[in-house]
């Protein structure tokens, strides 16, 4: 079974994942021109959330898997620090779980930085509390 096809659980399969984020590799793919066979070669960072890494780390696998010359760095940061390293250029893609705020766009804009937004999907939080606690 190819890495992409595997469950990430509760309906959210890697292939589907993938395919909501596949665009996002084609941001990254301008640092890495020349080599390989497949024309391409070098590292891609990517940073950011937490609670999107695992979705992130699942792009990446399936990246390297498809472009053999190409590693892709996942550093799951926090969503602040890793706009923080985005807008600085220091990676080529960052994941989030929550938009960007305008001091990130006004760094990114200071930096050169462009870049698009794509919805993967919806984080929550839910509290629950067991009728038997005090």
């Amino acid at each position: 079974m190819a890495p992409s096809q595997n469950s990430l659980g509760r309906g959210l399969s890697r292939r589907s994942a993938i395919a909501s984020i596949g665009s996002i590799g084609a941001l990254a793919l301008a640092g890495c021109m020349g080599g390989d066979e497949d024309g391409l070669s070098g590292t891609i960072q990517a940073s950011g959330s937490n609670t999107v890494a695992p979705i992130t780390q699942v792009a990446a696998e399936d990246f390297e898997a498809e472009f053999s010359g190409v590693g892709v760095n996942v550093e799951p940061e926090g969503t602040g620090a890793g706009f923080q390293e985005f807008c600085r250029a220091n990676s080529a893609f960052q994941s989030a779980s929550r938009e960007i705020t305008d001091e990130e766009i006004d760094l990114c804009d200071g930096n050169d930085v462009e870049y698009s937004h794509y919805t993967v999907g919806q984080d929550t939080l839910a509290v629950g509390i067991n009728e038997d606690n005090d």
